[in-house]
């Protein structure tokens, strides 16, 4: 129950206390200025990373590209790719 939970809790605190100290040390050691949003994308691209070679993170025009490639319309080349039978379709 309760006492479980705040197990879990406490294990994922003490972790996220050692990311922050790296991340806090990156920040005030590091050879030139560091952007956050820089480091906290790349922690969150080595935490997908770390699952499978499948997971990622993508934002903006990432994602929008990688939307179009998954969904098989090809702009400007007036190509649609599409399975049929068991078998690509161009």
């Amino acid at each position: 129950g309760t006492s479980a939970m705040a197990a879990v809790d406490t294990g994922t605190y003490r972790e996220m206390s050692v990311f922050l100290d790296v991340f806090n040390r990156v920040k005030a050691e590091y050879v030139d200025k560091v952007d956050d949003k820089v480091l906290v994308k790349g922690a969150i691209q080595g935490m997908l990373a770390a699952l499978d070679p499948h997971s990622a993170y993508e934002t903006g025009l990432d994602y929008d590209n990688l939307k179009i490639q998954t969904m098989g319309s090809y702009g400007g080349l007036g190509l649609t790719v599409t399975m049929e039978d068991g078998a690509v379709k161009v």
